[in-house]
Order: C-alpha cells, then structure tokens, then sequence
C-alpha cells in the first residue's frame, strides 16, 4: 500500500514497513489530480493550506481522487468542524501505520462502485454524497458554525459548491430525501430570513405605533386608596413613591399599593402599550420581518436507504423497485426464498404447479438517461401494468433496480410466460413511444423467462 504524506515539515520522518510504503511532498508541490495512485492521503494539520488541500481532494471531478481517504495529521484535537468531517480521521505520529484497516475498509466498498457517468452537475453531486456516504458507512450529520448563513453546514456537501451557492445544499438534500435516497431524522429548527435565507437575525421587540426598538419596561403601580394607576417612574420622587393623583406616600407594597403588572415604553413616540410587536431583522441583508413570516427550517441528520445504497453503488438515480413499491406489496427476497421453498413442498403434496418468473429490463441505464423528468410518470405506469397484470395471489420481489421475480401460485409455467409476455409488450410499447425520437426509434431489452416452482434458482432463469 502506497501513503501519500502531504507536509512542509522536512524533518518529520514517518517510518514505513516491507508492504507499505509513505511517500513525502511539500504541500507547495503536490498536484491533487497526480495522486490517484495512492490509497490514501495524509495532511499534516500544521500547514495553514490544509483545509484546502482536503477540499481540492473533494472537489475533483474522479470519484477515485474525491473519495480517496484522507487522514489528518495531528497530535491536537482539530477545531475546525469542516476539517473533520472532510477528512476520515485524525491522527498522531504512533499512529500512522494504523489507518491501513480502515484504508481497505474505504477501498473494498469503492472497489464495488459502478462507472457511471452522470447527464448533470446535480446528479453528480447527489452520486458524490450517495457514495461518500457509502464507503464510509456514516451518516451525514449537520456541524454549527456560526459564520455559515444558515447556522449550520454539511461540510462534504458544501464542498461540491461554490461559496456563493450554498443554498443549493439544502435543495439536493431535500430532493434526495424526497426520491428515497435519503431518510431524514430532525436534529433541530431554525428560522431564516425570508428575504436571503439567513439564520442571522436579532429577534427584538418593537413599538406597534412608531416601530422603533427604543424600548424600555417599566412595572404599573396600583395605587388602592384613591384608585391611581400609572406607570411606576411617575410616583419615583427621590427615594419615597409618592402618588402623583393624591399625593400621598406609598410606604407598604400590599397594603398601600400592588404592581399589578408592566408596561412597554417607547421612547421615540412615547407610546405606551402591554404587548409590543416582535420583528426579525437580518444581519445579512437589514431586513425586517414579523416573527410568523420567517421561514421555518428543519436541521437533519441524513442516512442513506437501501435504495440510495443501490444507486451509489449502480450509478442509477432512477429505481424502477421504488415505484413497484408505491403499487405493490413487495417482499424481500430472503422471504420469497422461504415462500418458494414452502410452495414446492405444497406442490408435491397436493400435486399442482407452480412457477417462479423473472422479468429484466438490460438497458435500464440508457432509459434512466432518456427518461429525464418524466421518470415519474413513465416509473408509474410502467408499475401500474405490472400491477394489472398479477394477481392478488401472485408473489413478488425484486433483486435490483431493473431485475424483479414473481411467483405464480398454482400456474404452470408455461402459463405464467403468457403473463410476463403480456407485460413485457406493454411496457416496450410504453417505452418506445415515450423515449423515441423522430431520427431514432428506441429499442428496449427486456428478457423474461420462467421455471416450475421446484426448478427455481437463479442460474435457471437467467439465460447465460
């Protein structure tokens, strides 16, 4: 194993071993689109170009360079909260030679991952978090830093954008949960100002008549003799409360007078009123907004689904088991096995026939491509003849995005391939008139094929 050590320390000597060997460079020459070779990247915390170093590592285009695990050297706890989650972890002199498990724990899950070319930047950078996510095995997890205009950041997120587009952030964060990629868990709510969505405002109360802030609060004061009541400074007369209305000393709270409550002032109209108006005003662009017309936001702290695992892995945004899901009861596959093995049993005791099918679609990335924003649509109806088609009785699984199994009770099998022949016509016609163009018409490939209950295994179904 190759190490790459990035540092400006020339005496800073890290010992290698007979199959590891650590290469050391000066930050000043280190060329990040030059380190693919190496299996992994160490930054010594002491040059002041280290977030830097990390982030450029983030940003590149190869997900073989962006994804490459990279440690921080450093004998102190790193304060930087963008630092640390950009980087896998941090570590000190002794332990250098340590990180080659979690090394090859990060390479054997990138070295499953499909090549996959995304049609945009956006899917892009929903394919980078997927799989950022999935080499490490980890959640991504809002950090506070205060100088972000939301309050909190997702650093490896924020990482694949410009500074002056951090919205987008919260925007593919929200796309992805929505489409299933993502299950959010509430961390905590902010409030943005509605006009540049900054969490950065002064929450103050202010005069209903003038709307100034100059405001001050003073007790109202009871007096129970002659039923005066005002504000408390007008019976201040040196250090005796005096009523201004019968000019009589209040010595006793209780027995004299009682403060039955308090009063706003405004010392800028000299209005004075009990409840005042409570108004936000954002530090980022001085605007100024009631409370309840501040946009609410929910914090999270996102994990990846099974689905999202599927597309980091696939390279495919577009899951054709998500949409059967939304029209029929699935089961997982573990449990279509044992639902298998019990409807053999139950043929050769009652000597009926069963079958299991299998229907692929083998171009399912090329329609992922065309499908475009219509993937919706065409995902439904394609899950709605699929739908029609089976039985309340009918079993069915999926085994990856383009790839599901059905089991057909007491139906031979050559009858269940009039079933899947039905829906395969069906769903090519759908294809062909949605995703052919006037120069081109399109092709899909879809196989089916099925098996008696008791020859059911995947090398029987799948041709070769």
């Amino acid at each position: 194993m190759e190490i790459l050590f990035i540092t400006e320390d020339v005496s800073l000597k890290i010992p290698s071993d007979e199959t590891n060997r650590i290469d050391t460079i000066p930050a000043g020459k280190i060329d990040v689109e030059k380190i693919e070779k190496y299996s992994a990247v160490v930054v010594d915390a002491k040059n002041p170009e280290t977030k830097k170093i990390v982030k450029s590592i983030r940003q590149q285009q190869s997900d073989v360079i962006a994804l490459k695990p990279v440690f921080i050297f450093s004998p102190e706890e790193i304060e930087d909260v963008e630092l640390q989650c950009l980087s896998d972890e941090k570590i000190n002199h002794g332990e250098l030679l340590g990180i080659i498990s979690h090394v090859d724990k990060i390479s054997r899950l990138m070295s499953t991952l499909k090549e996959f070319k995304p049609e945009n930047f956006q899917i892009s950078v929903m394919l980078r978090i997927l799989r950022f996510l999935y080499t490490r095995s980890i959640q991504l997890k809002p950090m506070i830093l205060p100088t972000y205009r939301y309050g909190y950041i997702y650093p490896f997120v924020a990482s694949q954008f410009p500074d002056d587009e951090d919205f987008r952030i919260y925007e593919i964060l929200v796309r992805m949960e929505q489409e299933g990629l993502l299950i959010g868990n509430f961390h905590d709510r902010v409030h943005l100002c509605n006009r540049c969505r900054s969490a950065f405002m002064n929450f103050r109360e202010i005069c209903p008549s003038c709307k100034s802030a100059n405001l001050s609060v003073e007790n109202v004061i009871h007096h129970f003799l002659c039923g005066y009541t005002s504000q408390e400074s007008k019976f201040i007369h040196g250090e005796q409360l005096i009523c201004p209305k019968c000019n009589k000393i209040l010595r006793h709270i209780g027995m004299d007078y009682e403060k039955p409550s308090s009063i706003f002032i405004c010392h800028s109209c000299q209005e004075t009123f009990q409840e005042p108006l409570v108004e936000c005003f954002c530090f980022h662009c001085t605007n100024r907004t009631p409370v309840d017309e501040t946009i609410s936001w929910d914090i999270k702290t996102y994990e990846i689904t099974p689905a999202g695992v599927n597309c980091a892995i696939h390279g495919i945004m577009f899951s054709f088991a998500e949409f059967l899901r939304t029209q029929l009861d699935l089961v997982e596959y573990n449990n279509f096995k044992k639902m298998v093995a019990l409807e053999i049993e139950r043929t050769k005791r009652y000597k009926r026939e069963s079958s299991v099918g299998f229907f692929q679609i083998m171009n399912f990335q090329e329609i992922y491509l065309r499908v475009g924003e219509r993937k919706n649509e065409i995902g439904l109806e394609m899950a709605r003849i699929i739908k029609e088609a089976l039985r309340k009785t009918d079993v069915i699984t999926v085994l990856n995005e383009s790839t599901f199994l059905i089991l057909f009770l007491e139906t031979p099998s050559a009858s269940s391939k009039i079933a899947l022949s039905r829906i395969k016509n069906s769903i090519e016609n759908l294809l062909i008139n949605n995703l052919s163009t006037p120069e081109k018409k399109f092709l899909p490939e879809i196989s089916v094929n099925t098996a008696g209950v008791e020859e059911f295994s995947l090398s029987n179904l799948f041709p070769e």
